[in-house]
């Protein structure tokens, strides 16, 4: 018996709708997809670092590293060498950027990372050896000049022998390096080896110019006893340098990475969201159809749970499908979006690149089963009022509506709790940088708006169908007369539309005003006429900076008037990540533009921070971050000691969201010792052609060191080149919640249509001309979208207002300028009509052209 109903109740019904049935599927995928492709390149980004760490450390479980993100003097390691007699090792560590130099003309060089090992000590590395065709001739080739080894997948991709010359570009030079050795890796690790090339400490402090100087040292020490050399190390410790153990090193890039991956994540649950909703409204519209067989079979004898478990099995077999495809979808959603991901980590935040995704099957069946309970989750409201359906009343077809209207008055006042609860969510403050106030109050204020649709649906449908009566518009008449019977129906499609509209106006109103104010931001500070980096910064913010020699050069070139070379590093700051700038104020007092917090003019601000040469200035991510305010004193660690420094002011900036410490630079060379500069914004004299100056600089300095220029608006346009792709990954949600929408209103529309038809069959009868019954299933279609759109974009407005005020300041500490664009607003909505009614024309063709006597008998 059990088996024959779900056959006819279930499976009839999904194979009797398969639009509906294709649909719904659909959306469940998508949000499926979505989900897990953002989960899968979270993973892949952090199990990327940490198989670096593993592979590059090795046993070590201590290593010794610069607070200041610099080189430092490899001296220290004879302070170390008690180590020996207490069951440790050390080994000092260096790692330069370099790009391969490829005969063939590439958009981008291709970045290799050249680790100086201590070969006459054990490697720390993990799991590595030579292949056959690539064990050395003589193991004592790597201690010469130039000398490296480089792993089999690097060697076979570009077809590299042992023997073989390899040509590097560094910094200010370009080198040949010979390959002594081909080593090879375990599976794990091969995509981390790709591009790392070894030498000995050494050789490669030589080939990058840096004689004696380290970025870390790796220690191993007895495991039971990490603690207690970490303190006795530390002690020791030079000022700037600190000791710390690899678990600390990988929770700072996870802080580092933290809000990126955060709002990755709460696009993957917003994702999930939108496809609720359509489940929703599905089932809600599928139960509604079915309340007459439903009461029949209450009548012949089966119970709440058995009919609870029918409809469950419903919704499961759409999970089920769904869950799968959007597995299989996601996979290929996240491959697709691999580069633009590992682009913005690399070259934003100088994380390693993604190479390959991290396939775990735990993921994927994770990320499968959340779409699944998603699914059973959306459904469960509407399965449980298919239980409370008395077979007495199921018969009757004004029950529906009654109680539907009944419904309406206490809904309303739920949304507007949920608005209340939405309102006071927005006071809340941020759980370690993770907006939680923001997300619940984005997600209250949806739940709220949706409660409100039935009231709202039905004023609207009582009001244009008096006013119809009063005009004799007896068409409209009729479409809303439709409208308020089926109000559960119609309600619940509005609800879904206005959901994903909501989300549509929201995210490409935040998009647009952060984009509207870093267009604003850029035209008002970028003021120099050219702006000079070496190339190898360009596309690893971890490559060397400029020689001070070529600073200067360019200082005497005819027609420069003034130069800011600035120097920017990461840093620790009260043990968060953060960056250090250093600029030459005097420079920046005269010709730069800083738009300051509080409405300080640039000229003030920078008159007091002048005058006293511990004054500084910092961005306003940092100052959120750290709760710091103008006038205030910071301790920052510098190789010399800790420096108190004074706040003289908080700029708008919106280049990272670490933040910026900007000091000038003459502070910085006398704490840091480093005369480098990784940038440089050059003023010219009057009268000056900025083209002419870059062909210049490019024939003499640019021969030998290679450096990418650019004048005042290509640096303007690859800021908001850098910012589209940035953000590139919110088109795709928006596709999907605009899909979504159209999803909605045809299920509906299509359902909608079949339960009419006994009324559009008799208008048949009456005389009704097929463009009358065509007209009128328009119209509903035409209603659908304006009231969906509506109150999306109403919703929308005061989500976007979450998104811009709340969520965006506390995950990066930015203030937006609201931008709301009528234009834009305008264009949906009439997109939405169109595309509503462009929905509604194919039940319309299908309904007005047949006519059906036994659907009157039915009726």
């Amino acid at each position: 018996m059990s088996f024959f109903l779900t056959q006819a109740l279930v499976f009839r019904n999904l194979a009797q709708n398969p639009l509906r049935t294709l649909f719904t599927v659909m959306g469940i995928a998508l949000g499926v997809a979505v989900f897990l492709a953002i989960q899968l390149l979270n993973r892949s980004a952090l199990a990327e670092f940490e198989k670096s760490v593993t592979f590059l450390s090795g046993d070590s479980n201590l290593e010794i590293v610069s607070e200041t993100g610099q080189l430092f003097d490899e001296h220290i390691l004879s302070g170390l060498t008690w180590l020996w007699h207490e069951n440790s090792r050390y080994t000092p560590v260096v790692s330069f950027v370099a790009a391969l130099v490829s005969k063939v003309e590439r958009d981008e060089p291709e970045l290799v990372e050249v680790l100086g090992l201590d070969f006459m000590r054990d490697t720390p590395l993990e799991g590595w050896e030579f292949t056959q065709e690539g064990t050395p001739k003589d193991f004592l080739d790597i201690f010469k000049a130039n000398c490296v080894y480089v792993s089999e997948g690097f060697a076979r991709a570009h077809g590299i022998r042992l023997g073989d010359t390899l040509p590097l570009q560094l910094t200010d030079s370009q080198e040949n390096v010979k390959v002594s050795g081909i080593y090879r890796t375990n599976s794990g690790t091969a995509s981390i080896a790709q591009n790392l090339i070894l030498g000995d400490i050494s050789v490669i402090q030589d080939l990058f110019h840096q004689p004696e100087r380290i970025n870390r040292i790796q220690l191993t020490v007895p495991s039971h006893e990490v603690s207690l050399f970490q303190k006795r190390l530390q002690a020791q410790m030079h000022p700037g340098l600190v000791v710390q153990t690899l678990a600390e090193r990988q929770k700072q890039l996870e802080k580092m990475l933290a809000s990126f991956h955060i709002n990755l994540q709460a696009l993957s649950m917003v994702s999930l969201l939108v496809g609720m909703f359509l489940i929703y409204n599905t089932m809600s519209i599928s139960i509604l159809r079915r309340r007459v067989e439903i009461g029949t079979l209450r009548t012949l004898g089966l119970t709440r749970g058995q009919i609870f478990r029918l409809f469950l099995t419903e919704a499961s077999v759409l999970g089920i499908i769904g869950m799968a495809l959007g597995v299989a979808l996601g996979v290929g959603l996240a491959q697709g979006g691999m580069a633009g991901v590992s682009k913005t980590l690399q070259t934003v935040y100088g994380a390693s690149p993604l190479r390959q995704l991290d396939l775990s099957w735990v993921l994927l069946s994770i990320s499968g089963l959340v779409g699944f309970l998603v699914t059973l989750l959306a459904a469960f409201p509407p399965i449980w009022e298919a239980t409370q359906v008395q077979p007495a009343l199921a018969s009757r077809p004004s029950e529906e509506s009654t109680r539907a209207q009944k419904r309406a008055w206490p809904l309303l006042g739920v949304g507007l709790l949920f608005l209340l609860l939405a309102a006071w969510a927005c006071t809340w403050p941020s759980v370690d940088r993770i907006p939680v106030g923001g997300y619940a109050a984005a997600f209250l204020l949806m739940l709220g708006f949706a409660a409100m649709t039935p009231f709202v649906v039905l004023q609207t449908a009582r009001l244009i169908k008096f006013v119809a009566e009063q005009m004799s518009f007896w068409r409209l008449q009729l479409a809303f007369a439709n409208l308020q019977r089926a109000l559960a129906k119609t309600s619940v499609a509005v609800a879904s539309l206005m959901v994903s509209v909501a989300l549509v106006v929201s995210i490409a109103t935040m998009v647009g005003s952060f984009r509207s104010t870093v267009t604003d931001w850029v035209n008002q500070t970028l003021k120099a006429d050219l702006f000079i980096e070496p190339t190898l910064r360009t596309y690893s913010p971890s490559a060397p900076g400029l020689s001070p020699e070529i600073v200067a050069s360019i200082k005497k070139l005819p027609g420069v008037e003034a130069v800011d070379d600035f120097v920017e590093r990461p840093i620790s700051f009260r043990g968060e990540p953060t960056r250090l700038g250093a600029g030459n104020f005097q420079v920046l007092q005269r010709y730069g533009n800083l738009r300051f917090v509080g409405g300080q003019s640039h000229q003030s601000v920078f008159e007091r921070v002048v005058s006293s040469p511990h004054n500084i200035v910092v961005s306003e991510s940092f100052a959120t971050r750290f709760n710091i305010r103008p006038g205030q004193m910071l301790s920052l660690p510098t190789p010399r000691g800790p420096l108190r420094l004074e706040i003289g002011g908080v700029y708008y900036d919106y280049a990272s969201e670490l933040g910026y410490i900007v000091m000038d630079k003459a502070l910085y060379r006398q704490y840091f010792n480093d005369a480098s500069s990784t940038s440089m914004a050059v003023y010219l004299a009057h009268g000056e052609e900025p083209e002419q100056l870059r062909q210049r600089i490019l024939n003499t300095i640019g021969k030998t060191v290679p450096l990418t220029i650019r004048q005042n608006r290509e640096l303007r346009h690859e800021v908001l080149r850098i910012f589209d792709n940035t953000f590139a990954i919110t088109n795709v949600l928006l596709i999907i919640s605009i899909v979504i929408a159209a999803l909605s209103v045809a299920i509906t529309l299509f359902t909608l249509v079949l339960e009419l038809e006994a009324h559009l069959t008799l208008l048949r009868y009456l005389g009704a001309q097929i463009n009358d019954i065509r007209r009128i299933i328009l119209i509903q279609a035409g209603v659908f979208g304006a009231l969906g759109g509506t109150l999306g974009i109403l919703n929308g407005y005061f989500l976007s207002l979450i998104l811009i005020f709340i969520i965006n300041k506390q995950a990066f500490g930015w203030t937006l300028f609201f931008e709301w664009s009528w234009v834009f607003i305008i264009k949906l909505f009439l997109a939405l009509l169109v595309g509503s009614v462009a929905a509604g024309w194919i039940p319309a063709q299908k309904q007005v052209t047949l006519l059906k006597p036994e659907v009157l008998r039915r009726a």
